[in-house]
């Protein structure tokens, strides 16, 4: 994600709007709120385009929305 928001950067982009995916073999279409995930991808953002806003997604399927809260915290 760091090197595609680089080179969404170096086109011109200021804001990163991030879908972060469940890092398990096989799981990456499921979407994840592992505040460690959050973290390591923001941070890996950060360190390749330290200039632009990023915006975390804050899609939740059903009424539980614990995990999203303990991954936008981190």
């Amino acid at each position: 994600m760091a090197k595609e928001a680089k080179r969404a950067r170096d086109a011109g982009a200021s804001v990163m709007h991030c879908h972060f995916r469940s890092q398990e073999p096989g799981m990456g279409r499921l979407p994840s709120w592992d505040p460690e995930v959050a973290k390591a991808i923001c941070d890996a953002i950060r360190a390749a385009v330290p200039d632009v806003i990023i915006n975390m997604t804050t899609g939740v399927v059903g009424p539980d929305i614990s995990g999203r809260r303990a991954a936008s915290s981190a």
